[in-house]
């Protein structure tokens, strides 16, 4: 055998399988996961927290995401969202003279599916409330809900109970990394305000609040419009993970009722609940029904 011819063929068959490029073998080779290829996971709003997720979950394997946010991508929160300043315009019209903004939900689909070929991404730039009842939010395997807000979740939680999907997964960052939260709820059983209500009533402080209500947390930079929550890059990702997690897990096991917590050094000094003090650094607890729960009691 002559080596030359010897050293070619070794040559063509290295530069083969440095070329396989098949979706299932990506996916197993990247450690995601094949099965979850024919899921499809919505996600309502897509900040720093929420970004964040579709990017972990389109690195999972998940075949399809939903993204639904109505905002536009500033320059105000890139250093704790998944996109840059790559997806910034500063140019502004000619003839204007105005800087247009991208929609978040536009540039996210755009930079998940130049990253990941076998994926498709769905952007609706509205909010929740005007496509809740949409075929392609509808068949969502999971329904993610990113925003932040106790209101807003509170009002989400609603509206997903009355047009009767079955598992979510709401996520919230504390602030100043005091912690965050994901908990994975199978609607039929339980829900977001069951964490809320004592008595009948819906508190403010719920039963995984790590901070303590009516204290001063926010952060004011420039004037009435700088005024901000703070927490970091960091502190997004590790909520993100926890409910990136307890999604895939829902997708895998096809059932929920499970909380997750990370909690975080109180550097800022403030006011904790007992639940703060008495919590590990991670902690995973089932969820049940509230009995008084006016949502799920109806």
């Amino acid at each position: 055998e002559h080596p030359l011819l010897s050293t070619s063929i070794d040559w063509e068959l290295e530069l083969y399988s440095i070329l396989r490029n098949s979706k299932e073998y990506l996916i197993e080779r990247g450690g995601g996961d094949q099965s979850f290829s024919e899921k499809k996971v919505a996600i309502i709003g897509c900040g720093s927290v929420g970004s964040q997720i579709s990017n972990m979950l389109g690195k999972a394997g998940v075949g399809e995401l939903t993204l639904i946010d109505f905002d536009s991508l500033s320059p105000d929160n890139i250093y704790r969202h998944h996109l840059g300043g790559g997806e910034l315009n500063y140019k502004p019209d000619e003839k204007s003279g105005i800087v247009s903004s991208f929609s978040k939900v536009s540039a996210l689909k755009l930079r998940i599916e130049q990253s990941l070929p076998y994926i498709k991404v769905n952007s609706i730039p509205k909010k929740f409330n005007e496509v809740v009842s949409f075929n392609n939010v509808k068949n969502c395997d999971v329904v993610i809900v990113a925003v932040g807000s106790p209101s807003v979740n509170l009002e989400l939680n609603n509206l997903l109970k009355r047009h009767n999907y079955k598992y979510a997964v709401f996520c919230w960052s504390e602030a100043a990394g005091i912690g965050g939260h994901a908990i994975a709820v199978d609607l039929h059983c339980s829900c977001y305000e069951c964490l809320y209500t004592k008595d009948k009533q819906l508190n403010a402080q719920g039963d995984l609040s790590l901070l303590k209500v009516g204290q001063p947390i926010s952060k004011n930079l420039t004037g009435c419009a700088g005024v901000f929550t703070p927490f970091s890059f960091i502190d997004s990702n590790r909520t993100a993970e926890l409910a990136a997690t307890l999604a895939l897990y829902i997708l895998k096991n096809n059932r929920a009722s499970i909380a997750e917590s990370w909690k975080g050094d109180n550097s800022a000094d403030l006011t904790v609940t007992d639940k703060y003090k008495k919590m590990p650094l991670k902690e995973r607890i089932s969820l049940t029904r509230n009995s008084e729960c006016r949502v799920c009691n109806v």
